[in-house]
């Protein structure tokens, strides 16, 4: 008989719908389970930010909560998996509030382990991104045979058809003798000055520079290149060849965004992190710089150092390098399958 394996996600974050689906995915090509995926935005319509989330919160920690869509309740009680898997633990905490006889697995879609995060329960099983993460969990009374470090499970860069980087190089016409500086930018403006100052300095490096959806950003820092006839610079909008660039790169410059470090740690890529705008972006900050993952740059003028820090000691980035392949080496879709034949 095969085993009921349901995953749940909303989209308050990126991550976590992008790691239920990966895992949905997966999970579907193994003939012991028998899959579904469910949504519970709807279940979580107020904002992560907003003051109103800690009163309904508070509400939940004292089992006084019910799914309020008639739907997704009677879809979760029908269905009546054997393992709920959470990419937002808040679902967990429903889901425990229905006494489904179910093994819960919390998939904790994070860098650094949020301080806020309350109802950690002992029974349940944890999926975490790195050793570190484990080590909070365990202060909190969380068994550590319950806590399974394993990385994020994205995506296996194996199972991504990506092409040769010499072909990804001529392909944007960049010269293959220097090195390659991602810079992510995901149109934000406040960027604009970091790029004026690092493409003003002319490194004889490479720079791909990501607008994103930033019709206004994109111009202006075409307008840069163009005036000054960089050669080695390339100015970039929304592309859907995120992974081959990535591929390309030796050094990453973004801010510290959960889903880019995820991307800097499966594709084992050097950071230089600028300055965060959320609490969630600070704490990450603080974890990979604290842990010597990432370099921060906190102006434009000290990314101009820093890049130029890591051209005259390359050693640098190849620390950074090492230890980004012994904290997230992981296949984390085939680690999660073990633990739920195991368990």
């Amino acid at each position: 008989m095969k085993k009921k394996i349901m995953i749940g996600y909303t989209n308050s974050k990126s991550e976590e719908k992008r790691v239920a689906l990966e895992l949905y995915n997966y999970l579907l090509n193994v003939k012991e389970f028998d899959v579904e995926l469910l949504d519970f935005s709807s279940c979580f319509s107020v904002k992560e930010n907003n003051n109103v989330i800690k009163k309904m919160i508070n509400k939940i920690f004292k089992n006084n909560y019910n799914i309020n869509d008639i739907k997704i309740r009677n879809f979760i009680l029908d269905f009546n998996p054997n393992i709920f898997i959470s990419t937002n633990y808040k679902i967990s905490v429903l889901i425990e509030n229905y006494s489904l006889k179910c093994k819960i697995i919390n998939i904790l879609c994070e860098i650094s382990l949020d301080s806020n995060i309350k109802h950690l329960t002992r029974k349940n099983y944890y999926v975490v991104n790195n050793t570190v993460i484990k080590s909070k969990l365990i202060k909190k009374n969380i068994p550590s045979k319950n806590i399974l470090v394993a990385g994020t499970p994205t995506f296996n860069i194996d199972n991504i058809n990506l092409e040769e980087k010499d072909l990804t190089l001529k392909k944007y016409s960049l010269d293959n003798n220097k090195l390659v500086y991602l810079f992510i930018a995901n149109g934000h403006d406040y960027f604009y000055e970091y790029f004026k100052l690092l493409t003003k300095k002319q490194f004889n490096i490479n720079i791909i520079f990501i607008s994103g959806k930033n019709r206004s950003l994109y111009d202006k820092c075409s307008n840069i290149v163009y005036e000054n006839n960089y050669k080695n610079v390339l100015v970039l909008g929304y592309i859907k060849d995120f992974y081959n660039l990535f591929n390309i790169s030796d050094v990453v410059i973004t801010k510290p965004g959960t889903s880019t470090l995820i991307e800097c740690m499966n594709f084992k890529k050097p950071s230089i992190l600028l300055p965060s705008t959320t609490i969630e972006e600070r704490k990450n900050l603080n974890f990979m710089v604290k842990n010597h993952l990432s370099i921060k740059a906190n102006t434009p003028t000290d990314l101009v150092k820093k890049v130029k820090l890591t051209l005259n000691y390359k050693f640098l980035t190849k620390s950074i390098k090492n230890k980004l392949m012994k904290l997230n080496n992981y296949n984390a879709c085939k680690e999660v399958e073990n633990l739920i034949k195991k368990i």
